[in-house]
Formats: C-alpha cells, sequence, structure tokens
C-alpha cells in the first residue's frame, strides 16, 4: 500500500498528465525546480504548504483531491 506521500505525488503525476503538461511545464509554471517537481511526483518529499497549494491551483483541484481525500478521478473530468 502506498503512503500518503506517494500517493499525493501520483496524484499529482495523474492530473498534470491529464491537463497535457510535462514535469518541465508544470514546474516552470509552479516556480519550481524540475528535479524537486520529479521528487515530489516519486513519493519523495511532499513539498511544502505553499507548492501543493500552487500545484492544486495550477492543476485545478484541491489539496485534498492531491493527497485523494476526495474521490476525483483526474481521468474522468469530475
Amino acid at each position: 500500500m502506498p503512503s500518503p506521500i506517494q500517493t499525493f505525488g501520483a496524484r499529482i503525476c495523474a492530473f498534470r498528465q491529464a491537463s497535457n503538461l510535462t514535469q518541465a511545464q508544470l514546474a516552470e509554471m509552479a516556480s519550481l525546480d524540475q528535479a524537486q517537481l520529479s521528487r515530489i511526483e516519486h513519493g519523495l518529499v511532499e513539498g511544502s504548504p505553499s507548492q501543493r497549494k500552487t500545484i492544486a491551483q495550477l492543476l485545478g483541484v484541491t489539496v485534498s483531491d492531491l493527497f485523494g481525500d476526495r474521490p476525483t478521478d483526474p481521468f474522468s473530468g469530475s
């Protein structure tokens, strides 16, 4: 079973891909280093609260959506 941080990272990746964004594009939009976004997506770190909020806003979701607190499927359009 993945840890909450791994779930968080995987959901960022899924929402990013559903938005047709590359890691480099999202990192630039969020003013993050691409390596930092990669670490977040791979569940190595969860990022700061402000980074989590910025990423969620850019992806059009809530931070809760990214942690999987709500059953939102990035591929269903819900």
